[in-house]
Order: structure tokens, then C-alpha cells, then sequence
């Protein structure tokens, strides 16, 4: 049987993971011009935004899609939904951090070496460390944990909102 939908998963997963990542970065950018990006409730909501953001599109495909959505489908919108926008929020931390705000970047780094410094590490380890502690490195943890984090959401998401259509 033929499908009667003209959108495509990957249009989906493609508008859906730049609206997310767009609202992603307005939620670190406010959370960090008020100095509350290690607060809990921020992160909830971090959380809250990024599962609201999975169901979302998927339920758009369902409606679009004659209430149809197999798994593979809802998996393939998540995949998309969080490599773009973990991609998104990235480009915004390296931007941010290396170009509009570095000394933002330096307070966490002092940050970083006093916590380092309570756990007991040596100087030199802090040295090697600190090399690995760069707004380029953060971009790169941003979009693997993002992508990891909103594939394993997207699972459950998916096996939840799932209706295949019936063969006959």
C-alpha cells in the first residue's frame, strides 16, 4: 500500500531540530547571563524542552501520515531532531565562548581549577587537563552527548507514540 504523505521524515527531524535548537540556545544564553546554568530546575527544563521536542515532531508525522508512524520512522525524526540541534547548540557554545564572551569561558575554567584543586590533583595534571578544556572541545562534547542523549529518548519516545499501518 502506498504512502499519502508528501513529508519525509528527514523534513521533519530538519525543521523540528532547528526550532529546538534555536530555543535551545535562548535557554543557555538566558540561563547564562543570569549565572544559573548549574541550577537543577535548569536542567530539568533543559531536559522537559528536548522530550517535548522528540514527541512533537513525531506526532506532527503521525497527523500528517494518516495517524501512521512506524518505528524506524519516529527513531529516524529523533536521530535528526538531535544531531541538529545538539549541531546548533555547539555552533553557539564555540561562538559565545571564543568570539562574544571569553572571559565567561575563563571564569569557568577558574571554576574548573579550583573544584580540580579541592579533588587533589597536581599541577601538571591540571596543565594537561586544562588543554582539554577549550570551547572547541565543549562543541564537540555538546553535539555527542546531545545526539546520545536525544537518540536514547527518541527510543522510548518512538516505541511509545509507534502505529503501523496494517498490511491489508
Amino acid at each position: 500500500m502506498e504512502q499519502n504523505t508528501n513529508i519525509t521524515t528527514t523534513q521533519v527531524g530538519l525543521r523540528y531540530g532547528i526550532i529546538y535548537g534555536l530555543t535551545a540556545v535562548v535557554i543557555s544564553l538566558v540561563s547564562i547571563m543570569a549565572d544559573m546554568q548549574e541550577i537543577f530546575v535548569i536542567r530539568i527544563l533543559n531536559i522537559a524542552v528536548m522530550i517535548a521536542f522528540l514527541v512533537m515532531p513525531m506526532q506532527y508525522f503521525k497527523a500528517q501520515n494518516e495517524g501512521f508512524m512506524s518505528f524506524g520512522q519516529g527513531m529516524g525524526i529523533g536521530a535528526i531532531v538531535s544531531a541538529v540541534s545538539s549541531f546548533i547548540s555547539g555552533i553557539f557554545i564555540l561562538v559565545y565562548y571564543r568570539l562574544i564572551a571569553p572571559q565567561k569561558f575563563e571564569e569557568i575554567l577558574d571554576k574548573a581549577r579550583e573544584s580540580w584543586e579541592k579533588a587533589g590533583m597536581k599541577e601538571e595534571q591540571m596543565r594537561v587537563v586544562e588543554k582539554f578544556t577549550t570551547p572547541e572541545v565543549m562543541f564537540v562534547s555538546a553535539l555527542i552527548s546531545g545526539i546520545i542523549f536525544g537518540v536514547i529518548i527518541s527510543l522510548i519516545v518512538a516505541a511509545i507514540l509507534q502505529k503501523k499501518k496494517p498490511e491489508f
